[in-house]
């Protein structure tokens, strides 16, 4: 199973798989499902899970829509539907993996166990870039509860403290460079006149040059 989900990790094409015979897939292969679909232990690696198998049964004769789906299996199925609702564009399936589990603490603690992976106490933020964490918190404060909000901005407050003080740093490095320009334009037109003196003096030495030259 192991070698069917590396292939897949890429699949843009396949829509449908039937795994048969689950119970020999065991735990670990049914993990090994989940993270195809929406490795949850980074925002980089949700956008990068496989946004295009839609549907994935376990046995012949599977019952899809009466199937009673519990515990690992019903996170391979949200978001399996998640594929299904954005078939047509895996962008937005990708982005709504995002927004539905990275950016909601509890269930992104209950993939991370489903997953096999510790309780990662970091803000999932970290590895997006500071300057991206306004529109990320914009989009938790449309999607999820005030709680969810202030949980997620307590976790990056210190990032976004960073971006604050590094664009005091670069408004202030801006500040010194624009008055070296200036300085320099300044020096510019001095080292312009002066030239323009010295080239001045040449065309009259050479001309008095030339009119002794005529007189001898």
């Amino acid at each position: 199973l192991s070698f069917l989900v590396q292939a897949l990790q890429t699949n843009t094409s396949l829509t449908k798989m039937t795994l048969n015979c689950n119970d020999r897939i065991g735990q670990e292969g049914m993990k090994l499902v989940l993270k195809l679909l929406n490795d949850i232990s980074s925002i980089k690696s949700t956008l990068l899970s496989n946004h295009t198998l839609r549907r994935i049964t376990f046995e012949d004769n599977f019952d899809y829509a009466a199937y009673t789906y519990t515990g690992i299996e019903a996170e391979i199925k949200r978001v399996l539907d998640i594929n299904e609702y954005n078939k047509n564009n895996p962008d937005a399936a990708a982005r709504q993996k995002v927004i539905q589990t990275q950016l909601s603490s509890e269930i992104r603690a209950g993939m991370r166990r489903l997953q096999g992976l510790d309780d990662d106490k970091k803000s999932p933020l970290t590895d997006l870039g500071p300057l991206l964490l306004p529109e990320v918190l914009a989009i938790v404060d449309t999607h999820h509860c005030v709680g969810e909000f202030f949980e997620l901005f307590r976790t990056c407050v210190a990032d976004l403290w960073t971006t604050i003080n590094r664009k005091r740093v670069l408004q202030q490095r801006r500040d010194e460079v624009s008055k070296q320009m200036e300085a320099l334009v300044e020096e510019k037109k001095e080292l312009d006149t002066e030239i323009d003196l010295i080239e001045q003096a040449e065309v009259k030495i050479e001309a008095k040059s030339s009119k002794r030259a005529r007189i001898a």
